[in-house]
């Protein structure tokens, strides 16, 4: 099944075309948050806040890839990125869950992560993954 497109009031397509990289420019901002966000993550075992054999720390690493490739443009505004930071949030938090047993945090990481993955996912599977949000 081919990505259904629809038109915006400009006359434009709200699908990024498959000739155009979804990597073809950097949002400095937005990659910024993401090496920041990495650095605190990295630290965070380092000093010793955090086992490197937890549960979070995959949590953590998942949501580390899915920030830095939200500084690329116009992957950043693609469903694809929603997808992949709602799938994220619910893998850390079905994780958590799955090993430390019941907890508030977990079950909002992975609640969110549902909901996020529901409403997203079901856009993706019937505009395409390319298409702009």
């Amino acid at each position: 099944m081919t990505p259904t497109s629809t038109t915006l009031t400009d006359g434009g397509s709200n699908v990024v075309p498959p000739d155009k990289s979804l990597f073809a420019e950097i949002a400095p901002l937005r990659l910024a948050v993401g090496v920041v966000f990495c650095a605190f993550a990295v630290g965070a075992v380092a000093l010793g806040w955090l086992p490197p054999t937890s549960v979070d720390v995959i949590g953590i690493a998942l949501l580390c890839v899915v920030f830095l490739a939200g500084g690329f443009v116009p992957f950043n505004e693609t469903l694809a990125f929603y997808v992949a930071q709602a799938a994220a949030f619910l893998v850390w938090g079905a994780l958590r869950l799955a090993v430390d047993g019941f907890d508030v945090i977990p079950l909002l990481l992975g609640a969110a992560g549902a909901v996020g993955l529901a409403v997203y996912g079901r856009r993706a599977l019937r505009d395409g993954f390319r298409a702009l949000v």
